[in-house]
């Protein structure tokens, strides 16, 4: 677990999870079988985050002022935001999303081969839901 870091991060594994909390600025994070689960405090300026999984799920929070450019892939898993972006809902599984938060800024790209991916977005620590 990496946590309360305010400058890059790049943390990967090949077998168990990759877990950071309370970052703030650049993080490259992958595993090969596990979950990759990130929180941003703060995303200030245009840091570019990546998240990438081969068999697990991702997990993204971050702030809801947050401006940022994103785009997400899975091949088999289900794409799902808290920012009211237009996310296929149904039983396809897989796809792509690329979109736009706020005015764009910070540069996310989120990937899994075999799992889902989960923006969530908070303020003082609580989930907020966009529509």
């Amino acid at each position: 677990m990496v946590k309360e870091v305010s400058g890059s991060v790049k943390v990967s594994s090949v077998n168990g999870p990759v877990l950071a909390e309370k970052l703030a600025n650049e993080a490259q994070l992958s595993t090969v079988n596990g979950r990759v689960e990130a929180s941003f405090e703060r995303l200030d300026g245009t840091p570019t985050i990546s998240l990438h999984t081969v068999n697990g799920s991702i997990s993204l929070t971050i702030p809801d002022k947050t401006n940022a450019e994103l785009s997400a892939h899975t091949v088999h898993g289900g794409i799902a935001s808290d920012f009211g972006m237009p996310v296929s809902r149904g039983r396809k599984l897989g796809g792509s999303f690329n979109g736009q938060i706020g005015k764009g800024g910070a540069r996310i790209k989120l990937s899994s081969v075999n799992g889902g991916i989960h923006i969530q977005s908070t303020a003082g620590g609580r989930r907020v839901l966009h529509t």
